[in-house]
């Protein structure tokens, strides 16, 4: 009797089909991984921290601040979620190369991409205030006109802390934080001035005069005449001065010493003793008396060579100029009346 055999059949196409099913669960699995991964993206991007301190959060983002140091100062305030989207956004967008330095007001939480647009913009988040300092003014001067514009604005510790910067702090318009500090404010302006005077460093060495030097006749120049032609004229005469050992007799001193003009001085006023009393002393005073402007200081540098030796000012700032003490006095009784 023959007994019954079952034929086993093996399909061939079995093996293939469960390789192509694990392939699609891996794929599957990839793209769920994937979604999830932009969602959560997505979500750090769109979504702010959840608290921030009821004042804000104020930071300063400092000149030649890297990304890195941005990113992890606004990671550490919790401004930001996450460090690496943050610097990759910053990268893919560009503003990692024009992020505006300054102090910042984060007063609510906001989203990484308006950050990231924000500090591209230079959106410091209060409004910022202009203030103009003239040509000429002094530190005191600088401080009074900051008072005006800042309601919160110590005059006398900007006078204290900038003692040592007259004619280094550069007469020109500012935007300024009103949260900005007093050393972050003289920073900022002394800044500007850095940045002038380091493309003249080369011509300074050359003059064989120090930068305080240059400084100092510039300051004086930018009180005695009001355009760049009369300031080199006056330069040059007041460089001869100083060669040949006369006293340089500068009214613009007196400002500076005594807080009176030209028109009000006496006899008396001219003997004061004071190391910048340029009737008292020979050679130039010991630093600059006002804060001097681009045309002066290139006028101290560049001083145009004539016969004169004695100049005056009208009540008009008219110059007149004469080679001998004589004409000087003929002309101080025509134009001044003395």
């Amino acid at each position: 009797m023959k007994k019954n055999i079952d034929t086993i059949q093996i399909d061939p196409n079995h093996d293939q089909l469960e390789i192509k099913d694990r392939a699609n669960r891996q794929h599957l699995y990839v793209w769920l991984i994937s979604v999830v991964i932009i969602l959560l993206t997505v979500f750090v991007l769109v979504t702010s921290p959840q608290t921030l301190p009821p004042k804000g959060v104020q930071l300063e983002i400092k000149k030649g601040s890297s990304l890195p140091i941005v990113t992890d100062q606004l990671y550490q305030n919790k401004i930001i979620r996450s460090k690496a989207i943050f610097t990759t956004l910053m990268r893919l967008s560009g503003s990692d190369k024009h992020i505006k330095t300054g102090i910042y007001l984060f007063a609510y939480p906001r989203n990484m991409v308006r950050i990231v647009w924000q500090l591209r913009r230079g959106d410091y988040g209060v409004e910022m205030v202009k203030v103009t300092f003239p040509e000429g003014a002094t530190n005191n001067e600088f401080a009074l006109i900051l008072k005006k514009a800042l309601a919160n604005f110590n005059d006398k510790e900007f006078v204290i802390k900038a003692k040592d910067l007259e004619g280094q702090l550069f007469p020109e318009t500012y935007y300024i934080s009103p949260l900005a500090s007093t050393d972050q404010i003289i920073e900022q302006i002394h800044s500007v001035y850095l940045e002038k005077i380091q493309p003249l460093q080369t011509v300074i060495a050359e003059s064989g005069k120090s930068e305080n030097e240059i400084l100092t006749m510039a300051s004086l120049l930018e009180e005695e005449a009001k355009n760049y032609e009369a300031k080199k004229l006056i330069s040059g005469i007041l460089w001869r001065r100083i060669v040949s050992g006369m006293k340089l007799q500068v009214d613009a001193v007196f400002p500076y010493i005594m807080n009176k003009n030209t028109f009000t001085l006496t006899k008396k006023d001219l003997k004061v003793d004071s190391p910048y009393n340029t009737y008292r002393y020979a050679g130039l005073p010991p630093g600059p008396i006002s804060n001097p402007g681009i045309d002066s200081i290139l006028a101290a540098l560049y001083p145009e060579n004539s016969t004169y030796v004695f100049y005056l000012s009208d009540k008009q700032g008219k110059m007149h100029y004469a080679d001998t003490y004589e004409e000087h006095l003929v002309n101080k009784k025509k134009y001044l009346g003395g």
